[in-house]
């Protein structure tokens, strides 16, 4: 088993997600061998039987006649399984939200194939049975092909749970490819298929143990793959790179965004499909369904360039050998990485490699390990960016000074987290980062996808805002956005009348607002203030709020 501790797709909910790599062990088919030496055991063990019978007769009066079972009476053997000729296989794989799996697989045969449809086949891996979507002649790719030939390919639906490509690496932390991945092909009860002259027929099987010389991923071929080297600081790092281009960006009106994606901390090492597929980069391009070029291709523009950076071992690495940067810390202090020179060098050599990014409208952000890496990358060169969205980010609040958040109270920042996230608890890490962003003059901003003119995909952009900024922050979404108009809109404002006071508790008062008017009284505690209680007692957030709850 291998699990994958932060597969989460770049937009999906970021959970730990198991996932296994379920080996079969492969051996030749002797099935047809051992049926025909069955049957001759059998024959033996019948031919024995006869003996002893006929011998009993010698010595003893012959009993009464009984109806005795011809060879014509007999049931008939089932015919033994056939082996069938498979020549070579191939695994597909590709990303999914909760990291890879393997939605093909591929045949190759000696000769054409024929006689076959979408239920002729069964595939196992390991114990698990999938389920077969669709079977046709393709290409060694996988691509469907017309006509026959010697490739079929089997397509299958996927689970989070199924035939992972990965296994997890205890030891060292990271998703790592699975040294085989074994299947099995048996034809149906009562369907058949032809290879050239060969007929096989029901429970004829193969089996076979894919490797890295049989692993094809499509989605990551059109990447540039390269790596990128520091020497600087007393220090030696290798980081690898995989860059994407929309296509035409050569070419089209002008230049392009650039979006930068940090991995998890299972993600680290030094193949970068590694990253590409264990948190859906691939989600970025127009290789999959759900990506967000969309938004940027508009005005005559191609779409956003896409950067993914490794790391070896993972970036909230505090000295190179996997330790880890919020452990032991004397605060105040900032959480350093081991890798943000490093990391550094690696996005503004890309950048000034390609004239065609817009440096206006540079995008960074990752999850968890990658999270932290975009705050501190945030923290460290924030005026380089246009915006940053750090996802389940494990950035210590205690670490952030006020110094740090009036550095960045300004800047575009999307925050995504789940409540109940159990790897990096929200009420240690964004959650009061956010909070003091507020508190410092940061405004709420929401983005939402619409619908627009002729049903063109786009982007609804509100910035809520004080009368006198309006003219400064229209500026900056015309200049970091593709729009040539910002609409103001002067709301008044409707609200209750708002008191404080404390309820005590068994973990001390808790303070709650009340509002009155418009014939209504409601009243609740701050979320903040309750994680700051929960912090300090060392319980959980549930536990402060029952406590609330029973007190008011």
């Amino acid at each position: 088993m291998g699990w994958n501790r932060r597969g989460t797709g770049a937009w999906g909910k970021p959970d730990t997600v198991l996932q296994g790599a379920y080996p079969l062990r492969s051996a030749p088919n002797n099935r047809g061998r051992m049926a025909n030496l069955m049957k001759k055991q059998v024959s033996l063990l019948l031919a024995a039987l006869l003996l002893l019978g006929v011998m009993g007769g010698c010595t003893q009066s012959a009993p009464p006649p009984t109806a005795t079972p011809t060879p014509a009476q007999e049931s008939p053997s089932a015919p033994p399984a056939t082996e069938i000729a498979l020549s070579k296989a191939y695994i597909i794989v590709q990303g999914y939200e909760w990291g890879p799996a393997i939605p093909k697989i591929v045949l190759e045969f000696a000769e054409d194939v024929s006689g076959f449809a979408s239920d002729t086949f069964e595939v196992a891996f390991g114990s698990t049975k999938r389920t077969v979507k669709d079977v046709y002649s393709s290409d060694e790719d996988g691509n469907k092909a017309e006509g026959a030939g010697k490739h079929l390919t089997i397509e299958m639906a996927v689970k989070s749970s199924e035939a992972s490509p990965f296994a997890y690496n205890m030891e060292k932390n990271v998703n790592t490819w699975a040294e085989q991945v074994d299947f099995t092909v048996t034809v149906a009860s009562g369907k058949s298929f032809s290879v050239g002259g060969t007929a096989y027929q029901g429970g004829d099987m193969c089996s076979y143990s894919a490797t890295a010389a049989d692993r094809k991923v499509p989605q990551t071929a059109s990447w540039v793959k390269d790596t990128v080297e520091y020497h600087e600081e007393g220090k030696d790092i290798t980081l690898t790179r995989a860059a994407w281009a929309p296509e035409g960006a050569d070419s089209d009106s002008g230049k392009n965004p650039l979006i930068i994606w940090l991995h998890g901390m299972g993600e680290g090492g030094t193949d970068i499909d590694i990253d590409l597929l264990g948190n859906e980069v691939t989600a970025l391009t127009t290789e999959n369904e759900t990506n967000v070029q969309k938004y940027f291709a508009t005005d005559g523009l191609a779409g956003a360039y896409v950067l993914a950076v490794q790391t070896p071992t993972m970036w909230m690495d505090i000295d190179g050998n996997s330790t880890f940067n919020n452990e032991n810390l004397t605060l105040p202090a900032k959480q350093e990485s081991w890798y943000t020179g490093a990391l550094w060098h690696a996005i503004t050599s890309y950048v000034e490699g390609n004239p065609d990014v817009d440096t206006s409208r540079i995008y960074v952000g990752g999850c968890s390990n990658g999270g932290y890496m975009t705050m501190n990358m945030m923290f460290e060169h924030g005026g380089y960016f246009a915006a940053f969205y750090p996802i389940c980010e494990a950035y210590l609040n205690d670490c952030v000074s006020d110094e740090m958040i009036q550095q960045v109270k300004d800047y575009n920042i999307w925050f995504v987290q789940s409540a109940d996230d159990g790897t990096v608890n929200p009420a240690e890490y964004g959650l009061p980062t956010y909070v003091r962003l507020l508190e410092a003059g940061a405004l709420d901003v929401s983005y939402a996808p619409v619908a627009m003119k002729k049903n063109r995909p786009g982007v609804l952009l509100t910035c809520l805002c004080r009368p006198g900024d309006s003219d400064r922050l229209a500026r900056e979404m015309l200049r970091h956005t593709s729009t040539f108009g910002v609409r103001r809109t002067d709301c008044p404002r409707y609200a209750m009348s708002v008191s404080s006071e404390e309820v005590e508790t068994v973990y001390g008062p808790v303070p709650r607002k009340t509002g009155t008017g418009y014939g209504l009284v409601k009243s609740k505690p701050e979320y903040a203030d309750l994680a700051a209680i929960a912090r300090e007692k060392g319980v959980s957030l549930a536990e402060v709020r029952r406590a609330y709850e029973g007190a008011r």
